[in-house]
């Protein structure tokens, strides 16, 4: 019990001393709330997220990088190599992923992003609930849950799939006259609804005079709809367009369809199919594989006088290269077969060759490069000299080793930087017949 001060007395009161009690006080009740803080939050659990991402056909895709970026305004939507250096997670062989949030995020709100090497796929941000099964053009299937570590639903993330894209404005890699022509079209787009299109083919020639696109849709469309939409300023009527180029002293002309295969580098095209042309000896015989539209194989023929055969699986490719064929002056004979089939008995390509002696091999197959049945064909024409033309090194190593060990000496190596900013770039390399080895 405390004392009482003595009558007509009264206690002397410090104002140094009240200060001092009163800041310790406000001291000590911070640190307690900070330190009640963070216990509460140590009892929160972090969110873990988990999905997996399989192909239409329901396949696993392994080796996706899930990403994490920002979705405040004006944040960056697109993946840096940093980012991709540390992921959150990369989908496992079966195409599972899971990750725990990093503590900084709160998962409410936040943008994930699938990459897959090699696709270039975008689906619009969407909300995810308890469960979310979402449909990804073309490319992936994305199905998972979001849900902390207790297992409890997270509602409210976003989820978006994104691969390495950019703005074609900015970079140069279309014409501003393209761009315009593509800004129309998608509005005219969503006049008609935009979710009935998923995707725009477009497809221009070298000096940009012409060019022409092709809509994949939803559902069958009304074709006076698309005969409107395919109007639009700046789009060439029909599916083709037609290339004009100069190798040497001869000129080349190309017809191709908006869905065939043409290389996309306007400013070195000419030079390449130059260089490829000119390691085709003059009058020689020539077997295309891979053909295309004929971009080698009308080279030859018309620049070098070659006498070509030119073989190509695709129906439309080969179709655009059958007119081309004709349009070359009887030096290029077109057929539409697998080139797998170079190699079979029987009514195979090399029985369209019987008694040929085919003097040249060129051939340009897909980044995958070429399957053993096509090197194996090829190594049973034994042409002297064979020009590979890849878009792939890693391939094309694969394919040069089947080839050397076939009887085949690298003669020489060139470089074409088609894809310029990118790790990509187009190898020509000419193999001679180590028998037959010349300059």
């Amino acid at each position: 019990m405390q004392p009482m001060p003595p009558a007509g007395c009264r206690e002397r009161t410090d104002p140094l001393r009240h200060w001092f009690l009163a800041w310790l006080g406000a001291q000590l009740a911070t640190q307690l709330a900070t330190q009640l803080a963070a216990q509460l939050a140590a009892q929160v659990p972090s969110p873990l997220l988990s999905g997996r991402v399989v192909d239409e056909q329901g396949a696993p895709l392994a080796g996706v990088a899930v990403c994490l970026l920002d979705e405040n305004p004006g944040a960056p939507l697109f993946v840096t190599a940093d980012l991709l250096q540390e992921p959150l997670a990369r989908t496992a062989a079966d195409g599972t992923w899971s990750a725990a949030l990093p503590a900084a995020v709160h998962g409410v709100g936040m943008r994930l992003l699938l990459v897959a090497p090699g696709r270039v796929h975008v689906a619009a941000p969407l909300h995810s609930h308890d469960g979310w099964p979402v449909a990804l053009p073309r490319a992936h299937t994305l199905a998972g849950r979001v849900v902390d570590t207790d297992g409890r639903p997270l509602a409210g993330v976003r989820v978006a799939a994104r691969d390495w894209l950019c703005d074609a404005r900015v970079t140069g890699q279309l014409l501003p006259a393209t761009l315009e022509t593509i800004e129309r079209l998608m509005a005219a787009i969503r006049s008609i609804g935009a979710d009935l299109v998923r995707e725009i083919e477009l497809s221009e020639n070298l000096d940009g005079s012409e060019r022409v696109a092709h809509l994949e849709t939803s559902e069958a469309l009304d074709p006076r709809l698309v005969e409107k939409l395919m109007s639009v300023d700046g789009l060439t009527p029909g599916p083709y367009v037609t290339d004009a180029m100069a190798i040497g002293d001869a000129s080349l002309r190309l017809r191709r369809h908006v869905l065939s295969f043409f290389q996309g580098n306007r400013h070195l095209l000419t030079t390449l199919v130059a260089h490829v042309a000119g390691r085709v000896p003059v009058g020689s015989k020539v077997l295309d594989l891979y053909a295309g539209v004929g971009l080698f194989s009308v080279a030859a023929a018309v620049a070098r006088g070659a006498s070509v055969t030119a073989i190509e699986g695709d129906a439309q490719a080969s179709a655009d290269l059958h007119a081309n064929g004709l349009a070359a002056g009887g030096q290029l004979a077109t057929l539409r077969a697998p080139v797998e089939s170079i190699g079979a008995t029987g009514a195979g390509v090399l029985s369209h060759l019987a008694g040929m002696e085919i003097e040249t091999v060129i051939v340009d197959p897909p980044r995958t490069g070429m399957s053993p049945e096509a090197i194996g064909g090829v190594l049973k024409v034994k042409a002297p000299r064979l020009i590979y033309v890849s878009c792939d090194v890693a391939t094309l190593a694969r394919d040069a080793r089947k080839i050397v060990d076939g009887g085949y000496t690298v003669e020489r190596i060139d470089a074409f930087d088609m894809f310029p900013n990118t790790p990509h770039v187009e190898t020509v390399v000419v193999f001679q017949k180590s028998e037959d080895l010349r300059i």
